[in-house]
C-alpha cells in the first residue's frame, strides 16, 4: 500500500462501515451479539516473518485455546471477571478527567457524568451474553470529545488499512487535533483525521496495563485487535454510545450534548508504555486515584 494515495485506506474503512449499516450502529450500541477474532493470512504472516502455521499457533496461544481451561467456565471467563471488577472500581470513582503522563505525553481526557466503563463479556438487548473481541484485556469508555487537551506520543506503529504510521505525536486543543508530526506515514494520518469532522476528535479511551498477556510483545503485530490489547489506547472517530448511561437508546441530539463523537471512521492508537502514569481526577482537578504507574495497574485496580 506504500504507493497508494493515502485517502483511499481511510475511505475504505468508511465504506466498510456504511456497507454494514444498520449492523454497524447496532454494534456500537451493543444491541446484538457480535465477535471479532483474527485468522492468519499469507500476507500477514510474511509481514511478521512467520509461517502461516506459526501464526496459527501464536493465535491459539494468545487466545488461550491451547489451555486446559479454555472451554466453558474457564480462562475467558476469568479474564472477563477481572475486567468487570476493574470497570466497577472505575465507575465508582465517577472521574471527570483522566490524566496521562509519560515520555512526551501530558494528555487530559474529559469524561461525561454519564460515562460508564465497559470490558469483558456483555449482554445484548435480549440478555444474551457475548464476547465482542477476543483476546481482550482492555476496559474502555466514551469520552466527552470536547474535553481533550494536551500532547500525546503514540507509542507503537499503527497500520491504517495498509499504510503504517510511526513516530506520531499529536496535540489536542479544546477537543480537536491542532498539530501533529510523524516520522513515517504523516500523509496517511492526515487523510484519516480529515475524513470528516469527527475523525479529528476522540471517540474512545481505553486502559490496558502491562499485565496484559500481549504486552510482552513489544513489536507491533500490525493488527488493531492484538496491538490495542498491549497498551492504553485512544480511538479517533466514532464513539460507542453503549459506554454512556442510557446511550444505547438515546437520541442523536442527547448524545451530542454528552460529547459523544460521530464519525464514519474509528481507529485505535496506542498511547502508553513503561513511562506512563494514569490519574483519575474530579471536576476541580483533585486526584481521586492513581490508576497506573510505569504502565501497570496499581493497588486494587491490579
Amino acid at each position: 500500500m506504500d504507493d497508494v494515495d493515502p485517502k483511499y485506506p481511510s475511505g475504505f474503512r468508511s465504506a466498510y462501515f456504511k456497507a454494514n449499516e444498520p449492523l454497524t450502529k447496532r454494534r456500537m450500541k451493543m444491541l446484538q451479539p457480535w465477535s471479532v477474532l483474527d485468522v492468519p493470512t499469507l500476507a500477514w504472516a510474511k509481514k511478521l516473518d512467520m509461517s502461516v502455521g506459526d501464526l496459527w499457533e501464536f493465535l491459539f496461544t494468545i487466545t488461550g485455546a491451547t489451555r486446559a481451561d479454555s472451554v466453558g467456565v474457564g480462562y475467558a471467563l476469568e479474564v472477563s471477571n477481572t475486567l468487570h471488577r476493574r470497570c466497577k472500581l472505575l465507575n465508582d470513582l465517577h472521574a471527570h478527567t483522566l490524566l496521562f503522563v509519560g515520555d512526551e505525553t501530558f494528555l487530559m481526557v474529559g469524561l461525561s457524568p454519564k460515562a460508564r466503563w465497559i470490558g469483558g463479556r456483555k449482554q445484548d438487548e435480549e440478555g444474551t451474553w457475548f464476547g465482542p473481541n477476543w483476546p481482550s484485556f482492555e476496559v474502555f469508555t466514551t469520552p466527552d470529545w470536547r474535553l481533550t487537551d494536551g500532547k500525546v506520543r503514540i507509542t507503537m506503529p499503527s497500520t491504517l488499512e495498509g499504510p503504517i504510521v510511526e513516530g506520531l505525536h499529536v496535540t489536542f486543543q479544546e477537543g480537536r487535533i491542532v498539530d501533529f508530526h510523524a516520522s513515517k506515514g504523516a500523509d496517511a494520518f492526515r487523510a484519516l483525521t480529515s475524513h470528516d469532522v469527527g475523525a479529528a476528535q476522540l471517540g474512545e479511551i481505553a486502559l490496558v496495563g502491562l499485565d496484559s498477556p500481549l504486552s510482552s510483545y513489544e513489536e507491533p503485530h500490525f493488527c488493531v485487535l492484538l496491538d490495542e490489547n498491549k497498551r492504553c489506547h485512544m480511538a479517533f472517530g466514532g464513539a460507542y454510545s453503549a459506554a454512556l448511561e442510557g446511550g444505547a437508546s438515546a437520541s442523536a441530539q442527547k448524545l451530542a450534548k454528552l460529547g459523544c463523537n460521530v464519525s464514519e471512521i474509528h481507529h485505535d492508537m496506542m498511547i502508553s508504555d513503561e513511562t506512563t502514569s494514569v490519574f483519575a481526577l474530579d471536576a476541580t482537578g483533585v486526584q481521586l486515584a492513581q490508576l497506573m504507574q510505569n504502565g501497570r495497574w496499581l493497588g486494587e485496580f491490579a
